[in-house]
């Protein structure tokens, strides 16, 4: 269950929102030469999500080597040093009043019963994590085709990779990720989680709005979404522009030393001033998006 929620967790920081034009993948050259390719994921399990993972499996023979946000094939040796800084020993009822944390609790109780009293003593956003994936956790697919399809879609591309005999090189380290998400204000986290279980003021749900732009390949429509209804000033500075320089800097390492490759990352670090594709057009390379 440890090792389940913290892969979970780490894998949401990453965000879902992508921008510029309507394209989830892109093709990288420098000099007219084949550089690799740069994909924006949605860290979900669900259909939206994975179904052309046949598609990007195909792109994938093409380069060398993978580069994801975290090496998710080694999901096991990071659990253990990690999970004690997803706890929040106060508990999660502290943060709310009784009204708000009334509210939480029914959620919990709704999605996953008896296994409600694991969430409680976790920081909210990694209880939030938990609310969106608990249900596939307890319901495994006994057909192996399928259970294989329900894998969140970067552990699915990581491990192709790695059958595929590809050199895997993440752009950050657990301790990276983990330390982005506990410099979060604890009022913030709160926060997030009541929006998350659908207590909106205006009645919205900014996940399945995300999930329908992704779904279709809207960029414009996920930015728009992404700006209107998610994430505070502070979590978005932490968890996307500060990570931003830092994953684009070893990127263009990556692209230096080895190429060609394939980076899968949260396609919210792709656009907008300073993102991956930003950051890549100023260092020389050239863009292209790929329709599929």
């Amino acid at each position: 269950m440890v090792r389940q929620l913290l892969l979970f967790g780490l894998l949401l920081i990453g965000g879902v929102v992508c921008g510029q034009e309507s394209s989830l993948l892109w093709r990288i050259e420098k000099d007219g030469q084949f550089e690799g390719y740069l994909f924006g994921t949605y860290h979900s399990s669900a259909s939206f999500a994975n179904s052309d993972s046949t598609f990007l499996f195909d792109r994938m023979k093409e380069c060398s080597v993978f580069i994801p946000e975290l090496d998710l094939t080694k999901a096991e040796e990071m659990a253990v040093e990690l999970a004690p800084m997803m706890m929040y020993m106060e508990g999660l009822s502290s943060l709310y009043t009784e009204d708000e944390w009334a509210a939480v609790d029914a959620y919990f109780t709704e999605q996953i019963g008896a296994m409600r009293g694991s969430v409680y003593l976790l920081k909210p956003f990694w209880a939030m994590i938990m609310a969106d994936n608990i249900k596939s956790m307890q319901s495994p697919d006994l057909d192996e085709e399928k259970n294989e399809m329900s894998m969140i879609l970067d552990v699915l591309l990581c491990n192709k990779a790695l059958i595929q005999g590809m050199d895997i090189r993440p752009l950050e380290t657990p301790i990276e990720q983990m330390e982005a998400v506990n410099s979060i204000p604890m009022e913030d986290q709160a926060k997030s989680l009541l929006e998350a279980i659908g207590m909106h003021e205006d009645g919205i749900d900014p996940k399945e709005l995300l999930e329908k732009c992704y779904e279709s390949h809207d960029l414009n429509c996920l930015v728009e979404v992404y700006e209107e209804h998610t994430l505070s000033t502070t979590a978005e500075e932490v968890l996307i522009e500060m990570r931003n320089k830092r994953m684009g800097e070893r990127l263009l390492e990556r692209l230096e030393d080895q190429a060609p490759v394939f980076c899968a990352v949260g396609a919210l670090h792709l656009p907008r001033y300073l993102g991956l594709i930003d950051q890549l057009d100023v260092a020389g390379y050239t863009l292209t998006p790929v329709k599929y």
